[in-house]
């Protein structure tokens, strides 16, 4: 029977990795070290770390300045797209809770508005 072991040189650097502080915090040393490296594609748009690290320190201070912080919980009804790993991000940063609401409440379903 082969053994397992929990040490090693690839678990180290794995736990070196996750050690970052959250994910809002890794979000933003990911934006620090390689702020040009994609960090999101989704259909044709895509975000380097930078912009997307940006955009969601945009949404956490608009959160922040309407009294959301630690341990507060943020519902957002969202398609999937960049917008909802934004409020997720943005959310983490704050140290508040991201509820995502499921597109179909109630028997009915939210329609995404074309533009």
């Amino acid at each position: 029977m082969a053994s397992t072991s929990n040490s090693g040189p690839h678990l180290q650097a794995q736990t070196q990795v996750h050690r970052v502080g959250g994910i809002g915090a890794w979000l933003t040393h990911h934006a620090e070290q390689n702020p040009q490296r994609t960090a999101l594609i989704f259909e044709d748009r895509r975000l380097s770390y930078g912009v997307f690290d940006g955009r969601c320190n945009r949404l956490a201070g608009a959160l922040a300045a309407r009294g959301v912080g630690k341990g507060d919980r943020v519902a957002a009804l969202l398609f999937n797209g960049n917008e909802f790993l934004e409020a997720l991000f943005a959310c983490a940063k704050l140290g508040a809770l991201f509820v995502p609401l499921p597109s179909r409440v109630g028997g009915m379903a939210a329609t995404r508005a074309s533009g």
